[in-house]
């Protein structure tokens, strides 16, 4: 069966109004008030087939990513408070596995992974890039999805991450760690961790930013997508780069343009966001 969008999703995705505000979420807390029209006329239009996330259940998301970090915290990880670079000499790569930490997802892109996470069902998100979690903690808090990690390993939180989100998710989410130019093959080999029955419904890249990774990811990944799979791929602007854009959105930005050009996939233009000032992510999905 394809996977598809929901309709109320993709209202919500395409609106102008930013995710954290429609979800009625601010830096510290909530506000308050009723769900946005595009929402409710989307869930309208699919009626049993809307995956209901209630304002509520967002809240509770939100906590939970809250929860998580702070866990990670009390464990000697320094794990910034919403998604920026921790490094020693203020150099995007300096970190180490000696505890300095990458940056990741921020709420902004929570939310809006949140809200594509809904669209899974009951079936299976596969990823690169697991860093401390706030990707594979949205998509698995809003809705009942599986999570296949593919993760370097460099980071010596990683480990800890996984056990925190097995912990808070009662076993599912799986972690594999390698270079995932070479662990998604062996998946494609049927070498695990994927069943030989298995398919990701959901794929996110956030792995190697690179142009040579990124590639490879969106290639293999294309073989172990169920049909129609979208495919989310941060870091990436899906209309062209913006002027004097540099570093490593210009490679992962050029792998997916190149990736929709040769057919890999295909670019569903309306579902990309920018999300922030520096925060950007493309959107497909594989025939």
């Amino acid at each position: 069966m394809r996977s598809i969008v929901a309709l109320g999703v993709l209202v919500s995705l395409v609106s102008g109004t930013p995710l954290a505000e429609e979800a009625g979420l601010v830096e510290a807390g909530c506000a308050g008030g009723d769900e946005s029209p595009s929402l409710m006329q989307g869930r309208r239009a699919l009626g049993k087939g809307w995956a209901t996330v209630t304002k509520d259940s967002r809240r509770q998301c939100l906590t939970e990513l809250e929860q998580h970090k702070q866990e990670l915290r009390q464990a000697g990880f320094d794990i910034p408070r919403d998604g920026e670079h921790i490094a020693g000499d203020g150099h995007e790569r300096s970190w180490t596995p000696d505890g300095l930490i990458e940056g990741g997802a921020t709420h902004l892109e929570f939310e809006f992974l949140s809200k594509i996470g809904e669209t899974a069902g009951e079936g299976i998100v596969c990823q690169t890039g697991l860093n401390y979690g706030t990707s594979a903690l949205a998509f698995m808090c809003a809705s009942t999805v599986r999570v296949f990690s593919f993760d370097l390993g460099e980071h010596n939180y990683v480990n800890k991450t996984h056990e925190l989100l097995n912990r808070r998710f009662h076993g599912r989410h799986h972690l594999t760690l390698g270079d995932s130019v070479k662990t998604l093959q062996h998946a494609v080999a049927g070498e695990g961790p994927l069943k030989a029955h298995e398919k990701c419904n959901l794929v996110f890249v956030d792995g190697g930013h690179t142009q040579d990774v990124a590639k490879a990811d969106l290639e293999n990944f294309a073989r172990l997508a169920a049909p129609g799979a979208l495919v989310v791929v941060d870091d990436c602007y899906q209309a062209g780069d913006p002027p004097n854009l540099t570093g490593w959105h210009v490679f992962v930005g050029k792998a997916f343009r190149d990736a929709v050009a040769a057919g890999v996939l295909m670019g569903e233009m309306e579902l990309s966001k920018t999300l922030d000032h520096y925060r950007s992510v493309c959107v497909g999905r594989y025939p």
